[in-house]
């Protein structure tokens, strides 16, 4: 492979701009995450060798299996529906404003909505314009109660813990390229 063919398949991937969450019930709607760390989740397969002396007579194994993703979504300023989309909870809106969250009962299993969750960042080219734009895609989503970060002089941070497990003939994770983005930006 020479290096003119390297570059034609590299993609320098510079920004995240927006995630947009997709509940199974309702409509889709936007976030805007500060970072997302997305991490396969495995189940480990085995290895066994046969051993006689110095010899290995033979050996039984199978393979590690890929589950699906587990994607931590770090927000600087509370998003409702996401927040109740990952953490199962009840937003409250009066007049397109935010009134009020109430968290899932304690002790109970919450009745948390599945959705897919779709992640669009920039391509950037050599001279830093945006030269298209990548969606990731991650289907049968669940999430997480939220972890929430308060400091003085700082800035709120939530933290949505969200796992993709799909199942049968779908894929865990697709990546596509865009010419350009689905929605609006600010």
């Amino acid at each position: 492979m020479n290096l003119d063919t390297c570059r034609l398949e590299a993609v320098a991937v510079g920004s995240l701009i927006a995630v947009q969450f997709t509940p199974e019930t309702g409509n889709s709607f936007l976030g805007y995450s500060k970072s997302a760390k997305i991490t396969p989740v495995i189940s480990k397969g085995t290895y066994r060798e046969l051993r006689e002396n110095t010899t290995v007579a033979a050996v039984k194994q199978t393979p590690d299996i890929l589950l699906g993703y587990d994607i931590v979504l770090t927000d600087t300023c509370l998003n409702p529906r996401a927040f109740a989309a990952a953490d199962g909870g009840e937003v409250s809106v009066f007049e397109h404003i935010f009134s009020s969250y109430a968290a899932p009962e304690a002790g109970n299993d919450p009745a948390r909505t599945p959705f897919s969750l779709q992640l669009f960042a920039a391509q950037k080219d050599e001279n830093g314009s945006d030269a298209g734009y990548l969606q990731l895609s991650f289907s049968a989503c669940t999430g997480y109660p939220a972890s929430l970060s308060l400091s003085q002089g700082e800035f709120f941070l939530t933290d949505y813990t969200i796992r993709s497990r799909s199942f049968g003939a779908q894929t865990s994770m697709s990546i596509i390229r865009l010419s350009s983005l689905p929605f609006e930006t600010a």
